[in-house]
C-alpha cells in the first residue's frame, strides 16, 4: 500500500497595506483611512514620523512621538506601528 505524500500546508499570501504619516493630532479622518485600508489589506503597518525626521522636512509636530505611536498603535485597524525615519520608507 502507497503512503500519500505529507503536502506542506501552502505559504501564507497575506496582503500587507502601508500607511506612512506623522498622524500629528489624530483624528476620525486617520480612523476612516485606516478602516478603509484594513478593508482592503490583510494586515496594516503604520509608519509613524518621527520628530527628527519631522525636522529633516522643515515639519514640526504639536504631538510628541511616542504618544503619537501610542494614539495609532491603539487603533483597532491597526496590526503594527514603526518608525518612518527617512525618504525610503515612502516609496
Amino acid at each position: 500500500m502507497e503512503q500519500a505524500a505529507e503536502q506542506a500546508p501552502e505559504p501564507e499570501h497575506r496582503r500587507i497595506g502601508y500607511a506612512p504619516g506623522v498622524y500629528d493630532l489624530f483624528h476620525i479622518g486617520h480612523v476612516r483611512l485606516f478602516d478603509r485600508i484594513k478593508q482592503r489589506y490583510d494586515k496594516l503597518i503604520v509608519a509613524v514620523s518621527t520628530d527628527e525626521f519631522n525636522a529633516i522636512k522643515g515639519k514640526k509636530a504639536v504631538v510628541p512621538y511616542a504618544d503619537r505611536v501610542a494614539m495609532v498603535r491603539a487603533c483597532r485597524y491597526v496590526d503594527e506601528v514603526i518608525p518612518e525615519n527617512d525618504w525610503a520608507q515612502k516609496q
